[in-house]
């Protein structure tokens, strides 16, 4: 039997181990200076900290009317890509802009139709696009307490990572000189 201050260590080794892989997180989606860099280092996250195995990221389209896949893994990118912005369970979640994920049924089972979880990504507090996790590794049943603190950071992080991303590469890949700092037209 562990004393008291045994748990309590294991505790908050966990917790720093959790904040550790949240800092891993952001770090690397705002490290890429390119798209592909930051679809790519997303791509590793979903799979290595949430045991995601079917999955695609979304992004309204121009006109609003639909969601379109920029990027996918372990389903047939032309069942995905591209969808109703207003209407089924990821339509859903780009309108409400609220994360949801399944807590009553196996994760590890794909389903395009009943994605198990929705992760909607926004920018100064609008929704632009939509994460949707299909199915886990095998050996991920459930989602855990960490996942959710996932799902809000990639829902806040993931989006602008991208937009700068995008940003950077149209501007030359150059910093903007002092000049576009000194004057800045908040």
């Amino acid at each position: 039997m562990k004393d008291n201050f045994t748990q309590m260590y294991e505790e908050v080794e966990g917790e720093l181990a959790n904040f550790a892989n949240l800092y891993v997180a952001t770090s690397q989606l705002h490290s890429a200076r390119s798209v592909r860099n930051v679809l790519r280092a997303l791509k590793e996250l979903l799979a290595q900290l949430l045991g995601a195995a079917a999955f695609a990221v979304y992004f309204v389209s121009d006109d609003g009317e639909e969601l379109v896949a920029i990027a996918s893994e372990g389903v047939d990118p032309a069942e995905v890509g591209r969808i109703p912005s207003r209407s089924g369970p990821i339509g859903r979640a780009f309108q409400s802009g609220e994360i949801a994920y399944d807590v009553a049924r196996d994760i590890s089972k794909p389903s395009i139709e009943d994605p198990v979880a929705l992760v909607p990504l926004h920018i100064d507090g609008r929704v632009h696009g939509v994460i949707a996790i299909f199915g886990t590794l095998p050996q991920k049943t459930e989602f855990v307490t960490i996942d959710r603190e996932l799902f809000k950071l990639l829902g806040v992080q993931a989006a602008p990572a991208l937009v700068n991303a995008r940003i950077f590469t149209d501007a030359g890949r150059k910093v903007p000189t002092i000049r576009a700092f000194v004057d800045l037209e908040d």
